[in-house]
């Protein structure tokens, strides 16, 4: 029995490590998908999660959120910019600060609605797009103006 522990105990731990480092995050990025989307958006839009980068902008850390909501499109859409605006500031709030908190030198975030899938940069007038930056200051989102 002890020649046999002395053979499974360390093949065990190694096993043990090799599923560890398999599944450990690589970077802040390796985050689920369905931890990205907040619950329930205020309007009760649904929303589907595009990408999440961190990126440096005028020697800021920035996080930049950007979903699919294609209720907020300008012809038929259900939801006004003004309402748009409530579910930014509570994507900012939830995942938001929680993903910046991964980062702790992420000074801003940016949280980007656009109704239709549009490669980030990119122009498209028929694209119905909805940002909001904020400043992270003592654990709160204050939106700054653009």
């Amino acid at each position: 029995m002890n020649r046999l522990a002395k053979i499974i105990f360390p093949v065990f731990g190694v096993l043990v490590a090799i599923g560890l480092w398999m599944t450990w995050p690589t970077d802040e990025t390796d985050i689920p998908t369905e931890d990205i989307v907040a619950d329930k958006m205020p309007s009760g839009q649904p929303l589907k999660h595009l990408e999440t980068l961190y990126e440096e902008q005028e020697g800021k850390k920035v996080l930049i959120l950007r979903y699919l909501a294609p209720q907020i499109a300008r012809n038929g859409g259900l939801i006004d910019a003004e309402t748009a605006e409530g579910d930014m500031d509570y994507i900012c709030r939830s995942t938001g600060l929680r993903l910046a908190k991964l980062d702790k030198n992420a000074e801003e975030i940016i949280v980007t609605l656009i109704d239709q899938p549009l490669e980030r940069g990119a122009r498209n007038p028929a694209v119905t797009q909805f940002i909001k930056v904020f400043s992270i200051k003592d654990n709160t989102c204050i939106w700054e103006l653009f």
